[in-house]
C-alpha cells in the first residue's frame, strides 16, 4: 500500500464579498478539584507628584482608593487579641522623693532649692545636669537675674564637690608638712634637688588608676541599662504572648512577680554591705531566674513557635550575663597593690620635698614656698579620693554621691 502521507487541502479562494466564518470556540476541560493558579501581570506604576518633595513611583495599591475596614485595621486586630487591660505604660521611671515635701521658699531661696535639688533620672543636682532653661520670652532683667543665680549657685556645687573629697585627716597633714617646712628653715636644714621626678612617680600611677576606675563605672552603667532593657524585654514578650489558648490563666502575672523579685534581688545585691546580704540577695536572684526560665519553657509547652520562644530565652540569658558583670563591679576593685603604692606616695612625697621647700624659703625669705607647699598635696589626695570613690559606683539613698549609679526600686 502507499505509506506516503496525504497531500494538505487546499484552500478555497475567498470571495471578497464572502463573509469569514467565525473561529471555532475553545472546548473547557472539565472541571476537578485542583485550584488554577492566575497569575497577574503588574501594571505598570505611574508617578506621583508630592508638593515639596522630590517624584517617586507609586505601587499600583496607590492607583485605586483605600477600602480599609474595620476589621482590617491593626487598632482592631490588638483590641481582639488583648483588649482594654494591656493597654499599659511600661517604663522604668524613679520617684522624686523631693517633690514630696513642701517647701515655702520665695524669690532666691527657691531658685537656689530648685538647683542643687537632686535629679529624678541620677544622683547629680538639677544644676549639674546641662538642662537649658526656656527664655519663653521673659523681660531681659528677668533673665539676667536667673543666670546670675545660676551661675552662682554652679560655682558653689563645684566647691561643695571639692572640699567633700577632702577630709579632716588630709587637712591636718597639709598642715604638719607647713611645720616641718617652718622646722627645716629654723635649723637650717635645705636640699636642692629637682622634684620633677619625685612628681613623677606619683602623678602616673595615679592618674592611669583614675582612669581604670572611670572605665568601670561607665561600663557598669552599660551592664545595668541592658539588664533593665531585657528584663522588660521579657515582661513586653510574655504580656503579648499571655492571651494564647494554651497559656495559662495566671501567666502574665506570675511572669511580672517574677520580674520584680530579680530586679529587688539585684538591687539588694549590689547596695548590700555585707557578705552575708550579698549571699542572701544573690542566692534570691538565681531562684527568680531559674524561674522565669521555666516560664518561658512554658511557652514552647504551649505551641508558641520556637523563634518567638527563643527571644524570650535571649533576653533571660542577657540579663544573666549582665548581673554576672555588675558582680563583677560590685565585688573587685583595683589591685590593692597599686592602691597601696599610690596611698604611701601621698603622704611620703610631701614629706621628701620639705627640705627644697625649706631651700626655697631660705633663698627667697617669703611665705611664698609655705604656701606652695601646702597646696602641692592637695591634688594628690583629690585625685586619689576620687579613684576611691568610683571603685564602688553603686549606692544607695545614704552616703551616696553625686557620681553613684542610682538604684531605685522598681
Amino acid at each position: 500500500s502507499d505509506c506516503s502521507p496525504d497531500p494538505p487541502p487546499r484552500a478555497e479562494p475567498v470571495s471578497p464579498h464572502q463573509v469569514p466564518a467565525e473561529p471555532p470556540s475553545p472546548v473547557h476541560p472539565a472541571k476537578s478539584d485542583t485550584p488554577r493558579i492566575t497569575v497577574a501581570t503588574p501594571s505598570k506604576p505611574r508617578r506621583v507628584q508630592i508638593s515639596g518633595a522630590h517624584e517617586r513611583s507609586a505601587s499600583p495599591a496607590e492607583s485605586f482608593p483605600s477600602e480599609t475596614t474595620e476589621a482590617r485595621r491593626i487598632s482592631s486586630v490588638l483590641q481582639q487579641a488583648h483588649g482594654d487591660a494591656m493597654r499599659e505604660s511600661i517604663m522604668m521611671i524613679p520617684t522624686d522623693k523631693d517633690e514630696q515635701e513642701d517647701h515655702e521658699l520665695t524669690g532666691y531661696l527657691e531658685l537656689a532649692h530648685n538647683c542643687f535639688r537632686r535629679s529624678i533620672f541620677s544622683n547629680l543636682p538639677v544644676i549639674d545636669c546641662g538642662y537649658q532653661p526656656a527664655r519663653n520670652d521673659k523681660p531681659l532683667k528677668t533673665w539676667i537675674y536667673y543666670l546670675t543665680v545660676r551661675a552662682i549657685c554652679r560655682m558653689v556645687f563645684f566647691m561643695d564637690t571639692i572640699l567633700n573629697l577632702l577630709g579632716l585627716k588630709e587637712l591636718c597633714f597639709c598642715i604638719l608638712n607647713v611645720v616641718i617646712i617652718w622646722i627645716c628653715v629654723e635649723r637650717q636644714i635645705s636640699l636642692p634637688l629637682q622634684p620633677t621626678l619625685l612628681l613623677n612617680i606619683v602623678i602616673f600611677p595615679m592618674a592611669f588608676a583614675v582612669n581604670a576606675a572611670y572605665s568601670r563605672r561607665e561600663s557598669a552603667l552599660g551592664h545595668f541599662a541592658s539588664f533593665k532593657a531585657n528584663i522588660i524585654g521579657i515582661y513586653l514578650l510574655h504580656r503579648c504572648w499571655h492571651a494564647e489558648p494554651n497559656v495559662p490563666a495566671d501567666f502574665l502575672d506570675y511572669s511580672r512577680r517574677c520580674i520584680q523579685a530579680a530586679f529587688s534581688a539585684v538591687r539588694g545585691y549590689l547596695l548590700g554591705s555585707s557578705d552575708q546580704t550579698k549571699k542572701t540577695h544573690l542566692k534570691a536572684f538565681y531562684d527568680v531566674m531559674s524561674e522565669l526560665a521555666l516560664v518561658n519553657d512554658v511557652l514552647r509547652m504551649a505551641d508558641i513557635p520556637p523563634p518567638l520562644v527563643g527571644s524570650a530565652v535571649a533576653c533571660h540569658t542577657q540579663c544573666t550575663r549582665s548581673f554576672e558583670c555588675l558582680r563583677c563591679y560590685s565585688d573587685y576593685r583595683t589591685p590593692s597593690t597599686i592602691r597601696a603604692f599610690i596611698s604611701i606616695l601621698c603622704y611620703t612625697v610631701p614629706l621628701i620635698l620639705c627640705p627644697y621647700f625649706a631651700d626655697l624659703a631660705i633663698q627667697s625669705n617669703s611665705l611664698l614656698p609655705y604656701l606652695v607647699a601646702l597646696s602641692l598635696s592637695f591634688p594628690f589626695f583629690l585625685l586619689n579620693n576620687v579613684q576611691a570613690s568610683l571603685e564602688d559606683p553603686f549606692a544607695g539613698d545614704s552616703g551616696a554621691d553625686n557620681d553613684d549609679i542610682r538604684l531605685d526600686e522598681l
